[in-house]
């Protein structure tokens, strides 16, 4: 259990670790990149006050050259009312068809001439449309343009709505003879343009209802969007009595999270309750964050499983076969004197093979062989005196008896099949194992033995102990 431990640990350890640096990436760029989400929105709106200013000049200064075009003042030359229709209509259109046009890449949606009383005279397209209506009482941008200055102002005109401008018309004394006003309808596709200059969407919208949006005519987040501006919270309020724009604020469009920024439009005659919406999606900004924190995760699962890994390789490689040397070590102390230190391990081979021939040599008796076979002296099976020391007996086993008569070109390739078998049985193998090499090895032993038992012969038992093969030395008197 040990290694498993220290593989849940370090496992634990690279876990924290990477739940710390996901809270931290992904708790700082996701701080950065709502923060820098709202700053863009609200620059936008800021960007799109100046620019509603800036249009509204531009807009008068442009329909104010309309108003001087001579065909215009001419109208009020004629008398005869039929006459003159006829020459506004002509004249209204050809202006659409050829300067506005070129002016704005497409036709204005409104033009028309009105009398100094402020009735229309004719507008383009269709001679009687709106023939004799009194734009004057309608809309105080026309009566501004009437009393001698030219004005922009948004009108909500054929359930649209329109950005207009309205310019004097002067007769050749100097007089106003009348006003020419040039109108054109919000679109979708003018919020996509301002979307697509500013990196936001954008709304459009003129006495509690929105004309005009980046999202679509009458798309589901117009309708959703109308609700929390006009409804409820009623978050346009504030940027219509304090015309200027709102604080950033939250919206929920379909589950997904906008900021966004209400501001009025500026530069109209009549200051109507018209203005525009900024909104930019927090959850689309943050996509990039969630694949970065994935990354942390994945990264983090990876390295776990690494580290998990090497460290169930490290306590089995190092730590194991150290503990098991340590109870070897052990063992011996409390006088198991024939414990053999199994090759647990190749790092501390070296350290096993030293420690077997110290344990060896400290015991008198033969170091191990070098093809690793041991060859522990073994005194279960004689008995000695206790003066002198190391004096067998004359008293044998019968079985020992059998050993000592056995020929020994016969005893010699038994017992080397024996041990053969027991490697082979055990899995250590019997590799630069050979019978002439076994044999002169296994005489060079019986020698030393001999004279250390004072013996005329040892000969050897094949033995099996802890899983390892050895030879067990037995003393012949």
């Amino acid at each position: 259990m040990f290694p498993a431990k220290i593989a849940v640990v370090v496992a634990g350890l690279v876990l924290a670790l990477t739940v710390f640096v996901y809270q931290a990436t992904v708790g700082s760029l996701t701080r950065s990149v709502t923060d820098g989400t709202t700053a863009q929105v609200e620059r936008a709106a800021g960007l799109f006050l100046g620019q509603s200013r800036l249009q509204a000049l531009e807009f008068t200064n442009e329909v104010s050259q309309y108003a001087r075009v001579e065909s215009l003042q001419r109208v009020f030359t004629l008398t005869d009312e039929t006459t003159r229709r006829s020459a506004a209509h002509e004249a209204v259109n050809a202006l659409n068809d050829d300067q506005i046009a070129k002016g704005h890449d497409r036709r204005a949606a409104l033009v028309a001439i009105v009398d100094a009383t402020g009735k229309v005279v004719a507008r383009d397209l269709n001679i009687n449309s709106m023939y004799g209506e009194d734009l004057r009482a309608a809309h105080p941008a026309v009566a501004t343009a009437l009393s001698g200055t030219a004005n922009k102002d948004i009108w909500e005109f054929n359930h649209r709505m329109y950005w207009v401008a309205c310019a004097p018309i002067r007769g050749t004394d100097g007089k106003i003879v009348g006003a020419l006003v040039v109108g054109f309808e919000e679109s979708g596709h003018d919020a996509q343009v301002l979307r697509d200059g500013f990196g936001t969407e954008a709304v459009l919208f003129l006495d509690g209802k929105i004309y005009a949006s980046s999202f679509g005519e009458e798309s589901s987040e117009e309708q959703t969007l109308a609700k929390v501006l006009f409804a409820g919270p009623e978050l346009a309020g504030p940027a219509l009595k304090e015309r200027r724009q709102t604080a950033p604020f939250r919206v929920a469009l379909h589950g997904e999270s906008f900021v966004a920024v209400a501001a009025p439009l500026l530069g109209n005659t009549s200051h109507p309750p018209a203005g525009f919406v900024v909104l930019s999606s927090v959850d689309q900004a943050l996509l990039p964050v969630g694949r970065v924190g994935a990354g942390v995760v994945i990264l983090g699962l990876l390295a776990m499983l690494i580290a998990a890994a090497t460290a169930m390789f490290t306590a089995r490689s190092f730590l194991v076969p150290l503990d098991e040397i340590e109870q070897g070590v052990a063992e011996i102390i409390n006088g198991n004197r024939d414990y053999i230190f199994e090759k647990g391990s190749q790092v501390y081979e070296g350290l096993e093979n030293g420690l077997n021939v110290m344990i060896a040599r400290l015991l008198g008796r033969p170091d191990p062989s070098e093809n690793g076979e041991a060859m522990p002296a073994s005194m279960d099976s004689v008995e000695t005196s206790e003066t002198p020391a190391q004096q067998v007996t004359t008293a044998i086993s019968g079985e020992n008896q059998e050993l000592a008569r056995e020929p020994e070109d016969r005893y010699l390739r038994r017992l080397y099949d024996e041990y053969v078998n027991a490697r082979e049985q055990t899995g250590e193998g019997t590799k630069d194992l050979n019978f002439q090499g076994f044999s002169q090895k296994l005489k060079d032993n019986e020698v030393l033995l001999a004279k250390k038992y004072g013996t005329r012969l040892v000969r050897f038992k094949v033995m099996i102990k802890q899983g390892q093969v050895t030879l067990k030395p037995v003393p012949i008197p």
